[in-house]
């Protein structure tokens, strides 16, 4: 009996499947990749053509070697403040493959990125500094939670920016790569901060909606509460499009 055929795949479908396979089967032709794609997604509506196109752009091409690190601008943190001058998006990630991706955050989450970035220069980054400077700025919080939005973003690319990646742009742009002191969190410790999150937003939407600026915006069920969706709402929830490498403003579909 026929299996039926899934859903279409997205771009981050293809590339996280394909990563997967190439991971276990280094060496896989990039026919074999395909075929092996199609066969364990039951992709079956899915042309080879489009499923190549997807993997070439994305820097993973059969076994060709994965793309290089993306390179970064030599004064880093003023590439980043000039995109967000001329761009609608708040910061910029360099991809592996053809993209560069830009980011906007939720619109309340765009003061606290200003914060941080605030804060971290009033430190002195990008530095140069001491290993004990270093240590304190990478445990610090506005670093912490810039790797928080910066990683968000990049999970949404497909692969084409690495965690890795994250860290490299991060400490050109401020001195210090967060990576080394990332504190790992327990399931119930993910859950309580954005249960603390929530509830400060929500308080914020309810206050907010006294006044008649906020009862134009803020939408609310029938009982006049604010309405929450953490996969709209959440902290750390970001729009992603793809962007020229080029003109770095150019912008694609969202991802």
């Amino acid at each position: 009996m026929q299996r039926p055929s899934q859903p279409l795949p997205n771009d981050t479908d293809i590339l996280r499947a394909a990563r997967a396979l190439h991971s276990q089967s280094p060496q896989i032709s990039r026919n074999e990749l395909c075929v092996k794609l199609k066969q364990d997604n039951n992709w079956d509506t899915v042309s080879n053509k489009q499923i190549k196109k997807v993997l070439a752009e994305y820097g993973l091409d059969g076994n060709a070697e994965p793309a290089p690190p993306p390179a970064l601008p030599a004064n880093a943190l003023a590439a980043q403040q000039k995109y967000k001058d001329e761009s609608t998006r708040l910061f910029r990630l360099y991809g592996r493959g053809k993209y560069d991706f830009g980011v906007s955050p939720n619109s309340d989450q765009q003061i606290k990125i200003d914060i941080m970035h605030q804060r971290l220069l009033d430190a002195g980054c990008p530095g140069p500094f001491d290993p004990a400077s270093k240590a304190a700025l990478g445990n610090a919080w506005p670093l912490q939670d810039m790797y928080e939005f910066y990683w968000a973003a990049a999970q949404k690319t497909g692969g084409a920016v690495t965690r890795e990646d994250v860290g490299r742009q991060l400490e050109a742009e401020y001195g210090v790569s967060p990576l080394p002191y990332l504190k790992e969190q327990s399931l119930a410790e993910i859950e309580a901060r954005k249960a603390k999150f929530k509830e400060a937003a929500l308080k914020l939407k309810r206050e907010l909606l006294r006044t008649p600026e906020g009862r134009t915006y803020i939408k609310t069920n029938a009982r006049g509460e604010p309405l929450w969706d953490e996969s709209i709402h959440g902290e750390f929830v970001v729009l992603v499009v793809k962007i020229n490498k080029g003109d770095g403003l150019t912008e694609y579909v969202p991802v």
